[in-house]
């Protein structure tokens, strides 16, 4: 890292050493942030982040310490932002952190939190306090105080889904946003991304048994699935299957899907973008139960039906 004295038109550098425990950390440097107060950080490539004591010019050292969840989720450091509240964020090649000052620890987000993908290149922030994360897997949309992601990819627009270091700008006159990647610029407005509000129904588009009196195996097909109130299985009928869809063809890519069965496991079975669950055994088709379904929309809605 140099720091330039304007008056001399010189720079001092400051070189990561081994020997020096108050060194710069590593080698490379990634982002610099200079805060509210005054402080300057520095995101390294390998030494986790740095903060520069101007005063005795050394570096205080935040790195991942895998025995300590509450540390530096990665040691490369790709971007740094203060936002509006003078919460420093950190963004890494392994998640999305918030550094809390008084303590030194961190508050980590990464793909399990609801980020696309764990690798942050850029972020910034628009005048609602939202921050957008440009990721290895587009773009993603934090709400802080709600800690809630809503992700675009692809499928909204974007240039592609895979983003670049340091290509990311903000005009601080119009608010627009621009994050670079491999097939061009992906540049928008933060106010004019809305939500699609309409909630898809869900409906059953078809239920297949099979029968153990079938010497052939063959599958026994009940038409006007969705229009009956309910399918009564035999004990004979050992395996049932049946798929479903969200009519609806806005961005139908990123449906997602779940289901239980009720009276058999409370639990909600998670089938991603998959319409039809895995076949089920006599053990579930003899026993008296229901089947709920629900979808969630690429904008984050719910619907759902019940099946007796």
């Amino acid at each position: 890292m140099n720091l330039l004295d304007p008056d001399k038109g010189s720079f001092v550098r400051f070189m990561h050493a081994d020997s020096l425990p108050g060194s710069l950390s590593a080698p490379g440097v990634f982002a610099l942030e200079l805060d509210r107060d005054g402080v300057l950080w520095v995101g390294t490539f390998g030494g986790g982040l740095d903060k520069f004591d101007r005063a005795s010019r050394t570096f205080q050292h935040f790195k991942h310490d895998p025995a300590d969840a509450s540390s530096l989720s990665d040691d490369l450091v790709a971007c740094l932002h203060e936002d509006g509240r003078g919460v420093l964020w950190v963004g890494t090649a392994g998640g999305l952190n918030r550094l809390d000052r008084a303590t030194g620890k961190f508050t980590v987000y990464r793909q399990k939190q609801g980020l696309p993908n764990d690798v942050v290149f850029g972020i910034l922030e628009d005048r609602s306090g939202h921050l957008w994360l440009s990721t290895n897997k587009g773009i993603a949309r934090l709400d802080p105080a709600a800690e809630t992601f809503r992700n675009y990819d692809y499928n909204d627009g974007l240039q592609g889904d895979e983003f670049n270091q340091n290509a990311y700008a903000q005009d601080p006159l119009t608010g627009e946003m621009y994050f670079g990647g491999g097939n061009g610029v992906t540049v928008f407005h933060p106010d004019s991304v809305r939500q699609n509000p309409f909630v898809p129904p869900v409906a059953f588009s078809a239920f297949t048994r099979y029968n153990t009196d079938d010497e052939e195996g063959m599958p026994i097909d009940e038409t006007g699935i969705d229009a009956k109130d309910a399918v009564t299985l035999s004990y004979k009928d050992n395996v049932a299957q049946f798929t479903f869809a969200a009519l609806s063809y806005y961005n139908s890519a990123k449906n997602r899907y779940a289901y239980r069965l009720e009276g058999y496991s409370d639990n909600w079975i998670q089938l991603g973008t998959e319409r039809r669950p895995p076949s089920r055994t006599s053990t579930v088709a003899t026993t008296s139960c229901a089947s709920a379904l629900r979808t969630a929309t690429a904008c984050g809605m719910t619907t759902g039906l019940r099946c007796v």
